[in-house]
């Protein structure tokens, strides 16, 4: 393909669209934005006054970015069709469940990010009620929607703040601060198409949406959230694999979401022991052991895992994952373990210690 310059910004074009058009697509797009606000042009079109200050103020909005001109003309396109469907005598807010639906009925783009935009301009302008709850199985609002602030329009494409929060971060490449991009991450790890990926079952699906939950009803950070609910992937993987098992030993079954027998020991040891085989950095197995305290702490919440036991001691040698119960009767080391799991969960663990450290030499003899 042959390239030129465009005669109107010298930017580099191929010969083939300074045939057809004369100039480059970014010019191009630049005088056809300028047509389609042209204010007699938008009056003749939409009629009523109010929607053309709105499409104007939106391409205000949009002008303060450093998108490409195409980007701009595009977006603009789009808001002026989603407006076109508002009735002239709208007074109340839209709803974003409608917003979702008009705009990847009438867009030719189906932008996702250009669909965001427009949500956050009409939050601005305080135009749209928030609907769509994404995660409902979430104690906390996870939606980006909810940590906007009223002067979004001044900071949503200020390098130098968050574009959720508005904070001032620390790096200009990065859109978001660091809380709202471990939300982000946290969004991602629990979306449809990442757990449709992930598990086969919906028993397990929600499990594991259980488990995060219980996460962040801790309070936890969302990075922690993440990090350990990343982590543990693997272990409702394996879960999963019990589902569907014939075998006359099988640990575990489902009645719609409801775990129905107990995951035992053994099972819980072999689990945590596959993470050897596993290609994990140094910062994951240094996370593993807490990963696992949080995971019982769950069972314990879910009833899955009896109260009877007492979890087994995770030691990490090396890249190596070893799961067993002291064979020295010593109680002092037990206590120095349980150091190692989260704050919150000392105590409990503290005074479940003190009333089934009895049952130690039974278990002892029970495991394989």
């Amino acid at each position: 393909m042959k390239y030129v310059d465009c005669p109107l910004c010298g930017g580099n074009v191929s010969e083939k669209t300074i045939i057809r058009t004369g100039r480059c697509n970014n010019c191009y797009a630049e005088e056809s934005l300028l047509n389609l606000l042209d204010h007699d042009s938008l009056a003749m079109r939409h009629r009523v006054e109010w929607k053309v200050n709105l499409i104007i103020s939106f391409n205000d909005f949009i002008e303060s970015s450093s998108f490409s001109r195409i980007f701009k003309y595009r977006i603009v396109v789009d808001f002026q069709k989603v407006i076109n469907r508002l009735n002239d005598t709208f007074d109340s807010r839209l709803s974003e469940s409608w917003l979702n639906n008009v705009y990847y009925d009438i867009s030719a783009y189906k932008s996702p990010k250009y669909l965001d935009i427009i949500k956050v301009f009409f939050f601005s302008q305080s135009l749209i009620a928030f609907d769509v709850n994404n995660y409902p199985w979430s104690v906390t609002i996870l939606d980006n929607w909810y940590y906007y602030n009223e002067d979004i329009l001044d900071y949503y494409f200020d390098d130098r703040r968050c574009h959720d929060c508005g904070v001032f971060k620390g790096k200009q490449t990065h859109n978001f601060c660091e809380t709202c991009t471990d939300r982000r991450s946290l969004k991602r790890l629990c979306s449809k198409s990442t757990l449709e990926k992930t598990f086969e079952s919906i028993e397990i699906k929600n499990l594991f949406l259980d488990f995060v939950n219980f996460m962040l009803k801790s309070q936890l950070q969302f990075r922690t959230v993440h990090d350990v609910s990343n982590l543990l992937v693997h272990v409702f993987i394996r879960m999963e694999k019990l589902l569907d098992s014939t075998e006359r030993n099988k640990i575990i079954s489902f009645s719609g979401n409801t775990l129905q027998e107990k995951i035992n020991i053994k099972w819980i040891c072999s689990t945590f022991e596959s993470y050897t085989q596993l290609s994990m950095s140094s910062t994951n197995l240094r996370k593993l052991p807490a990963a696992y305290g949080h995971f019982c702490a769950f069972l314990h919440s879910q009833h899955i895992l009896s109260p009877d036991v007492i979890l087994p001691y995770l030691r990490i040698e090396g890249r190596t994952v070893e799961m067993f119960i002291s064979d020295k009767n010593d109680r002092t080391k037990i206590e120095e373990r349980i150091l190692s799991y989260p704050s919150r969960f000392r105590k409990l663990l503290n005074y479940y210690l003190e009333m089934k450290s009895k049952k130690i030499y039974v278990l002892e003899k029970k495991m394989p």
